[in-house]
């Protein structure tokens, strides 16, 4: 399920918007709560999984079971 040669326009939109979304949150516990370091790795980690799991993955499966483009 990484970016695979076949994969539709949706699902490569999904995929770039959950790195977005990815970035913007650690961003955001950088710059408003300071979190620096071994912290911020370890919080950038737990965001890109739940948010995977969570939300794209559930969301690719719809797009893609749908017959993507």
């Amino acid at each position: 399920m990484v970016l695979e040669p076949g994969m539709s326009g949706k699902a490569r939109l999904f995929f770039a918007a959950y790195g977005l979304l990815v970035v913007g949150i650690v961003v955001a516990l950088r710059e408003l709560f300071g979190v620096s370091g071994a912290p911020l790795a370890g919080a950038a980690v737990v965001v890109a999984v739940v948010l995977f799991w969570g939300g794209l993955r559930p969301a690719y499966r719809r797009v893609d079971a749908g017959g993507g483009e």
